[in-house]
């Protein structure tokens, strides 16, 4: 894991060994630090990637190396029994959003940072991850909406101006808006 500056220097890591395959950390502000949110506990898919089963919150400490055993780490299992679990940190609402697999499909779980953090978790809002969606990228959101990223990169069977999308989910009610193209030109959203 590698912190930058806004212009994209290089300002310190960490090195994460077992904590999942990565594609969506989320980050808790506090104080002059940041804490940091991700999976954990990975266990192989058997096609070569592994998935985070719980979360991990931790701060961020530069030239650390964490495991999944390591006593820096504070650990959350939120659902039993999900796998695939990603979380985001919405700061404008202090809310935490947890993507995971139930029974197989993926789910966005929304649940009171303070609470999960007091150990005492509750859903505020259960979605289904909306169908039709290509190659999962990672989300975000706001209030009370939810943005997904989905997509791949550009190549001989993907030519510019590629197939990268954004769709708004409403968290109260699970409602999918529009799928909006995006493109991605030298670095910068058109």
């Amino acid at each position: 894991m590698t912190k930058l500056s806004l212009s994209g220097s290089v300002l310190g890591h960490m090195y994460l060994l077992g904590f999942g395959h990565g594609v969506q950390i989320g980050v808790e502000p506090s104080g002059g630090s940041a804490y940091l949110w991700t999976e954990t506990d990975a266990v192989s898919d058997g096609a070569g990637y592994a998935w985070g089963r719980r979360l991990a919150r931790f701060r961020f400490v530069n030239g650390r190396t964490l495991r999944p055993s390591s006593p820096a780490l504070t650990k959350y299992t939120l659902i039993p029994g999900a796998t695939s679990t990603t979380c985001a940190i919405d700061p404008s609402t202090n809310r935490l959003i947890m993507r995971c697999r139930v029974g197989g499909r993926a789910r966005f779980v929304v649940y009171s940072l303070a609470a999960v953090k007091a150990g005492r978790a509750r859903k505020l809002y259960d979605v289904a991850q909306p169908s039709g969606l290509g190659v999962f990228q990672g989300y975000t959101a706001y209030g009370d909406y939810l943005y997904l990223l989905d997509g791949t990169a550009y190549g001989t069977s993907n030519p510019a101006p590629g197939n990268t999308y954004l769709t708004c989910v409403n968290l109260r009610t699970g409602a999918a808006g529009a799928r909006k193209a995006s493109i991605f030109y030298k670095g910068a959203l058109v």
